[in-house]
């Protein structure tokens, strides 16, 4: 095997890996295209690990460094929703030759070890390689988080008669209503989507939206290639709710950021979205509908996502304490924010 971290001469063949891989969970997150929308916030290096056998990639894991005067970090991407980890399409007795060579390539690589203080794997919903990380990474921290999804071949056999009724009565209210529901790959409609999840995170004193420059920088970069879409419900000409999609292939969607304004939810503005935004990529022969993560499951949210035949299921955040990470604490939570925004660090627990 060869190991080597990607440049420019290679990315040409690592994207035609990516787009061959269209029966794998390839993630829009795992592509050149996030890379570069990453890099134009301007916060962290990007270093691709790329492993050839006898000239083809077999696999890749997406890296980025943080630098901090606190010491730096390595990610598997950073902000919200950028998973990664290793991806392969490799048998399993491969898998771990694989797993191996990456993390002894990147343990050795002293530019990439010079000043790290922690490295953070967050792992992709659907992978099923977390015994393999424990071998070969060999990660001192491991944080669940549960994830919904839908998977669209066989979600409505989860949905009970009564979901289904109301279902029916909620989108007859909902055409009662004049809502019209459209699609639309159109970048100028980044600002308008935003204003509403961002009043919506207000009324709900969630702090934990990105400045609008993330948003713009994802959608400007995947939508021209076919990798994102809004989804959005009108009524006469203003915008009640709308929706961001993300995909690669058609494994996997992932229903990125969604909301409602709240005058148009008890008008079922939403279960017109979620109904339309889930019968195009089912028709459009998707497998699986990423419907993302919560705080908690004992929560509305929670049961509304399952009431639609969502199924749960977990990835991970991996974490390993590097050289110097003794120098890294005791420290408080807002220095860590402070010093690493937007970034996974470790659990905070840890450092109490």
């Amino acid at each position: 095997m060869y190991i080597y971290i990607l440049d420019r001469s290679s990315e040409k063949k690592i994207e035609d890996y990516i787009n061959s891989q269209n029966n794998q969970m390839i993630m829009a997150q795992h592509t050149i295209e996030w890379r570069n929308a990453l890099l134009e916030m301007e916060t962290d290096e990007a270093h691709y690990i790329v492993v050839e056998k006898d000239q083809n990639i077999i696999a890749y894991m997406p890296l980025f460094k943080f630098h901090s005067k606190r010491g730096h970090i390595l990610q598997s991407s950073p902000f919200s929703a950028s998973y990664g980890g290793v991806i392969t399409n490799a048998e399993d007795d491969e898998k771990h030759e694989i797993f191996k060579s990456i993390f002894q390539y990147i343990f050795s690589n002293q530019k990439l070890m010079k000043e790290t203080i922690l490295f953070t794997i967050v792992t992709s919903p659907f992978s099923k390689e977390i015994d393999l990380y424990k071998q070969y990474f060999q990660y001192d921290y491991k944080n669940d988080n549960f994830f919904q999804y839908l998977d669209l071949t066989s979600y409505e056999k989860n949905q009970n008669s009564k979901f289904r009724n109301n279902l029916k009565r909620n989108l007859q209210k909902a055409k009662t209503n004049r809502f019209n529901f459209s699609i639309s790959n159109n970048v100028n409609d980044t600002e308008q989507w935003y204003d509403i999840i961002q009043s919506r995170f207000e009324e709900m004193r969630i702090n934990s939206l990105l400045p609008i420059k993330y948003y713009y920088s994802l959608v400007k970069n995947l939508f021209p290639i076919g990798k994102g879409l809004f989804f959005h419900i009108f009524q006469a000409n203003e915008m009640v709710a709308s929706s961001l999609c993300f995909f690669s292939s058609k494994y996997e969607v992932d229903l990125f950021l969604r909301a409602v304004k709240t005058d148009y939810m008890k008008l079922q503005a939403g279960t017109f979205l979620d109904f339309h935004t889930i019968m195009y990529f089912k028709k459009n022969n998707f497998r699986f509908l990423n419907w993302q993560s919560l705080p908690e499951m004992n929560s509305s949210s929670f049961q509304y996502k399952k009431n639609w035949g969502c199924q749960t299921d977990y990835h991970y955040y991996l974490t390993k304490k590097m050289n110097g990470f003794n120098n890294f604490y005791p420290v408080s939570l807002n220095e860590i924010i402070k010093a690493y925004p937007y970034h996974y660090v470790m659990p905070y627990d840890e450092l109490k």
